[in-house]
């Protein structure tokens, strides 16, 4: 069974069809990190903003992740 949870708060939707189990620590970090921006700020993190709360030097690492989030249909 597969369930879909969306909000219309949200401007990324998160949808949730695999197991949790099956993301990475960093990609269900990004997850949560997205998920409660969004409830706090009524929109979704920039870049920069998931930049800085991983601590990474990079965009290209955040966008790896997010790709990743993408693919396993969670946003």
């Amino acid at each position: 069974m597969t369930v879909y949870i969306r909000s219309p708060i949200l401007r990324v939707s998160i949808i949730s069809p695999i197991p949790m189990n099956e993301l990475t620590a960093k990609q269900q970090q990004v997850l949560d990190y997205i998920e409660d921006y969004q409830l706090t700020n009524g929109s979704s993190p920039t870049l920069r903003e998931i930049r800085e709360y991983l601590g990474v030097a990079s965009d290209n690492s955040v966008l790896k992740h997010l790709k990743a989030l993408e693919k396993k249909g969670y946003i």
